[in-house]
Parts: C-alpha cells; structure tokens; sequence
C-alpha cells in the first residue's frame, strides 16, 4: 500500500481570480509600452487582446475570491480602477469577490 502525502511545500495551484488580474494588469503595461508609431489597426488588435479581453474575464466576474490574498488583491485593482473610470465594470466585480471571501456565510 502506498500513501502519499504533500509536502508543506507543495506548490498550491495557482488561483483563476490572481491569474485574470495579472493579465490584465500585465496586458495594460504591456499595451502602454508599445511603439506611438504603431498602425491604428495593428493597435486596436493588440489593445483588443492585451487590455479589452482581459477586462471583459474580470468584468464578468461573479465569484467570492478564495483566500485574502486573492481579496487583497481584488481590492487593490478595484481601488485603481474606480480612480480611473467610478463607473468601472472591473472594480465592481472585484469588491463582489472581495465581499464574497469577507462577508459572514450562511450556515
């Protein structure tokens, strides 16, 4: 009989909500760096990819984070998005995710 057991240090799987907000953060800087010479187009594609659906995953986001890292997280792009535009789809979703993981459950 074989039993295994985990590691204290085995590696967690990574967390979906970390993962879409590294994307988009990660797709904006990405996206501010490009060349200003860039065809109008060949733009437009990139911010599409880089920025847009990056957002739109964050924006549709209906699920409570899972741990206080993944809230803190949530909460601190929601503070900089709402700084950008108060009517932020994005920051909107991540105070639900953050609320999510902080308000009392039902038992």
């Amino acid at each position: 009989m074989t039993m295994h057991c985990s590691s204290p240090n085995a590696e967690k799987p990574a967390d979906p909500l970390i993962i879409a907000i590294n994307a988009y953060i990660d797709g904006r800087a990405a996206y501010n760096a490009t060349p200003e010479d860039l065809p109008e187009e060949a733009a437009e594609e990139l911010y599409q990819k880089l920025v847009a659906a990056p957002y739109d995953v964050l924006a549709n986001w209906r699920t409570p984070a899972t741990s206080e890292a993944t809230a803190l997280a949530a909460m601190r792009l929601a503070g900089r998005e709402i700084h950008e535009d108060e009517e932020s789809e994005v920051a909107e979703a991540m105070y639900g995710a953050m609320f999510g993981f902080y308000r009392p459950r039902d038992k």
